[in-house]
């Protein structure tokens, strides 16, 4: 109970922190990027891993679609690439594209959490997530990119 009270405040603190000025909003997003950092070098660490869906959805508040979705692309693609290598899939996907090569400047995640980041973007009913799926469906760019 204590957790999802806590869930709630941080997702409408974030929220409202969308609608502050860039100015206002200086050092946030260097702020998100070390916690993604700090959850790709330490996937078991559980500390911040709740905190990463709503961060994914305040990047797309931020404007920055393009380097979140390259984020959880390449993350999410990763997963597969090493499962293609192991040879764990018969027929692996076709449309496939080597994401590493691409500079990223927000940490990679692994993919499991990129995965429920971009579940959470997608269905959930609280306002950011529901704010950043409509940023997400705006742009064909960012549509396409995380479909690949």
């Amino acid at each position: 109970e204590i957790h999802e009270q806590c869930y709630k405040i941080r997702t409408a603190m974030l929220r409202c922190a969308s609608w502050l000025s860039p100015d206002d909003t200086n050092g946030l997003s260097t702020y998100m990027q070390s916690v993604f950092q700090q959850v790709h070098e330490s996937p078991a660490y559980p500390a911040h891993k709740s905190s990463v869906p709503s961060y994914v959805a305040l990047f797309f508040l931020l404007g920055m679609e393009s380097e979140i979705v390259a984020s959880l692309s390449s993350s999410i693609s990763g997963f597969f690439k090493e499962r293609e290598a192991s040879g764990l899939f018969d027929n692996p996907p076709l449309d496939l594209q080597d994401h590493s090569s691409s500079t990223c400047p927000i940490p990679l995640l692994p993919p499991k959490i990129a995965l429920d980041a971009t579940a959470a973007i997608l269905q959930s009913s609280t306002p950011i997530f529901e704010d950043a799926r409509n940023k997400l469906l705006q742009s064909d760019d960012s549509c396409e990119q995380l479909k690949e």
